[in-house]
């Protein structure tokens, strides 16, 4: 091998491998940006929006009981008189046509229940979208918590091996006991398994993530702690006027209509269907003495009525009338429940809003508190317990305030998932 070749070879192994590390290297991406994503990978999307289009083509189905029908044959026969000896062929052509004048209506009332259907799957896939949109959100949140975990922990542990230094050096010099250096110890190795942990966790989170987004797992996001609230606070919503518009309300008030035309539809099969028909003909077989090909044609109308069918239809009818009842309570049972769904996320989420306050308040007086007490303790005027107190309720407050912060984001999502909210809603 020459060391042309070599060169070539060694080459080409770093392109692989330069190509293969920016494959699955994280992208910083904005919630605008995981949301396409989302829209044109997530399954559950995708099956939402078939079921439309099945929706529509069981319409096309239903509508084309109203169109003429046409229809053509051929038959070829031959027969043989055993007794006189003889044979006979016959080769014939027909063309029908028929058409739908009167059916009580059934096909009508068939069709506006598949138009209910229709806007039902299509209510259906904002819900789905609404759903996934929380979804969506609640691993975007828990993402960002583990990426802010780990900038506060390592923050925490820098800190913890500073403490650490300090109070080795007092213990040096006969100024702490052995207890405060070992706790000290302690609370370093507890940094640095905390920091550890939250590494280990972002990889899980992130797994889940992009699963929600519905790309493969080696597709890696990096998040900007950038999102603020979308959703003002200080006016109470008109719960009510929400809930009439909302995609889940909706779904089954068409639910609701598309029974109630199923049933009029149903009333249908007590009255007669009506159709017109005409055809023609030909034998073709052979000519006739004359010549002559013979032809024939008919035109008519056909009338039927079912005068007993065993109480199908009286069954049937009953059936849909009590299923339609049953959806009636059901819508009204749903609005109550909703409302109060609705309004029991609103008050969570007002009350995460002022708990963000409250360990945002706290933080700024651990932190205050804490850079006089590492004065006071370098100075010999607090001692060790003291001042690991005021250390420890300093991460404390560190830490509920990161949880306060996601927990009001995800007490958002639910909220905006509540009222309906798409994922184009920020």
């Amino acid at each position: 091998m020459t060391k042309r070749s070599i060169l070539i070879q060694a080459l080409l192994m770093i392109l692989f491998f330069i190509c293969s590390s920016n494959s699955i290297a994280a992208q910083t991406m904005s919630w605008q940006e995981i949301v396409r994503l989302t829209k044109k990978h997530n399954i559950d999307l995708i099956v939402a929006e078939k079921e439309i289009e099945i929706a529509r083509r069981q319409r096309s189905i239903t509508k084309s009981g109203q169109n003429p029908k046409l229809s053509t044959g051929v038959s070829l026969r031959k027969s043989r008189d055993l007794s006189a000896a003889s044979s006979s062929d016959s080769e014939q052509f027909s063309l029908d046509l028929s058409y739908l004048i009167y059916d009580g209506d059934k096909t009508r009332y068939n069709l506006l229940a598949e138009e209910e259907a229709i806007k039902y799957y299509e209510n259906n896939y904002l819900v789905t979208e609404s759903n996934t949109r929380l979804e969506l959100r609640a691993g975007f949140c828990a993402l960002l918590q583990s990426q802010e975990l780990i900038k506060l922990t390592e923050a925490i542990s820098k800190r913890r091996q500073q403490q650490l230094a300090l109070v080795q050096l007092r213990y040096k010099a006969g100024l702490e006991h052995r207890g405060s250096l070992l706790t000290a110890e302690a609370n370093y190795k507890k940094a640095i398994f905390e920091l550890n942990q939250a590494k280990r966790n972002l990889i899980i989170n992130q797994k889940s993530f992009v699963n929600v987004i519905g790309v493969t797992s080696n597709y890696k996001v990096d998040l900007e702690f950038d999102v603020g609230l979308q959703t003002k606070t200080e006016i109470t919503p008109d719960f009510e006027k929400i809930v009439m518009n909302i995609p889940l309300f909706r779904t089954i008030l068409f639910r609701k209509n598309q029974a109630n035309y199923n049933t009029e539809a149903l009333k249908g099969n007590y009255l007669p269907r009506i159709y017109a028909s005409a055809g023609t003909g030909k034998d073709i077989s052979a000519l006739n003495e004359n010549n002559f090909v013979y032809d024939d044609w008919s035109v008519g109308v056909n009338f039927s009525y079912d005068i007993f069918d065993g109480d199908k239809r009286d069954n049937e009818l009953v059936k849909s009338q009590i299923q339609l009842v049953q959806n009636e309570w059901t819508l009204k049972k749903s609005f109550r429940d909703i409302l109060l769904t609705m309004e029991s996320v609103w008050t969570a989420f007002i009350n995460a809003v002022d708990e963000e306050l409250v360990s945002q308040s706290f933080v700024t007086a651990s932190e205050e508190r804490s850079t006089i007490a590492e004065a006071q303790y370098s100075s010999g005027l607090i001692s060790f317990d003291n001042w690991t107190i005021i250390e420890d309720a300093l991460i404390n407050s560190q830490k509920k305030y990161l949880n306060a912060r996601i927990n009001t984001l995800i007490s958002e999502a639910k909220w905006i998932q509540a009222k309906g909210g798409v994922l184009d809603e920020i």
